[in-house]
C-alpha cells in the first residue's frame, strides 16, 4: 500500500492522532501548513464569535490556502487526512 498521512495541527492534538495512524500503518507523515498569516491562539478560540476559525467555518471562502507540501499524491493508493474541528 502506498499511503501518506496529511495533517494540520495547531495545538498538537491532531499531530498525536496522525502519529498513531503512522505507527499503525507505516505511512509517512506530511504536516500541512496554512498560507500566511499563521493562526494564533485567539484565532482558534471556537467559542468566540469573532475568532478566525468561527468566521472561516461560517464562510468557507475565508479558508486559507495550504502551502505546497512536495508530495505527488497521484502515486498514492491511500491518503489519510487529519485536521482540527474547532
Amino acid at each position: 500500500m502506498k499511503a501518506a498521512i496529511f495533517y494540520f495541527t495547531m495545538s498538537g492534538n491532531t499531530e498525536l492522532a496522525a502519529k498513531e495512524v503512522a505507527e499503525a500503518t507505516g505511512a509517512p507523515l506530511v504536516r500541512l501548513h496554512a498560507e500566511p498569516p499563521p493562526y494564533t491562539v485567539d484565532d482558534i478560540d471556537w467559542t468566540h464569535p469573532d475568532a478566525r476559525c468561527t468566521r472561516e467555518h461560517k464562510d468557507h471562502s475565508l479558508l486559507p490556502r495550504v502551502k505546497p507540501f512536495g508530495v505527488d499524491i497521484s502515486s498514492l493508493d491511500t491518503v489519510f487526512i487529519g485536521f482540527p474541528i474547532w
